[in-house]
């Protein structure tokens, strides 16, 4: 018998990320979301076929309709920018998954 790995758990642990500021720009937040839905697609097609791609579908429809009543919300407490990045990552994620193919650089 090989001994399981421990796994630790620190509660006071902290993590800082560096994030290059190109990283930040609306350009590649859409781009990150096209790639995320074109994949998610091939992922779907792959391992369910026809019926897994229009379920997922439905899923990201839903979701983009979501994101419009959250925009709402963000906008009546006066915070329509977060809202606005719901959104667009909503229906980039969409329209990344309903696209033949995604070439992001």
């Amino acid at each position: 018998w090989e001994k399981a790995p421990r796994v630790y758990y620190v509660p006071q642990a902290h993590l800082q990320h560096h994030i290059d500021s190109s990283r930040l720009q609306l350009s590649n937040f859409k781009k990150l979301f096209l790639k995320t839905g074109n994949e998610e697609k091939k992922r779907v097609l792959s391992e369910q076929g026809t019926w897994g791609w229009l379920k997922k579908l439905a899923e990201f429809k839903f979701k983009f309709f979501a994101s419009l009543v959250l925009y709402v919300k963000f906008a009546l407490e006066g915070h329509p920018e977060k809202g606005r990045y719901v959104v667009i990552s909503q229906w980039n994620t969409l329209m990344g998954f309903l696209k033949k193919e995604v070439f992001v650089r």
